[in-house]
């Protein structure tokens, strides 16, 4: 029904239904289609907002792993569609030499906004 060019692993994101997936260069399905779609939900107009505001959730990749939603929350998977982190922010953005912002919480004061490295660990926390 829609979707993504290739990206650095081989594989595009493709939409079936409501679900999100990948396929390879021959279109075989690769990433089987489980995966939501949604914008994020934070707005006000400032780069991060702006940034946050735009959908990532395609299984478009980026540093190896692609940003995903699943039951309203947002993790990253590698190229075989396994996690790597677990859904458990509000907000993420495509990873970016190894590091991606994330959002916990939600609002014009969510809990918790930082930088995480491809384990999931967090690199730098608001207020550290």
């Amino acid at each position: 029904d829609a979707g993504t060019p290739f990206s650095e692993t081989g594989i595009a994101g493709v939409r079936v239904g409501d679900k999100w997936g990948g396929i390879d260069k021959s279109g075989k399905i690769v990433i089987n289609p489980q995966f939501d779609a949604g914008l994020g939900l934070m707005g006000g107009g400032d780069f991060v907002s702006d940034l946050l505001s735009r959908d990532f959730t395609r299984v478009t990749f980026s540093d190896g792993l692609a940003c995903v939603r699943m039951g309203g929350k947002l993790g990253y998977i590698d190229a075989t569609g396994q996690y790597v982190i677990n859904p458990q922010f509000n907000e993420a953005l495509p990873f970016v030499d190894g590091m991606a912002l994330v959002v916990q919480g939600s609002g014009p004061s969510p809990e918790l906004v930082g930088w995480i490295d491809k384990t999931g660990k967090y690199v730098w926390k608001r207020g550290s």
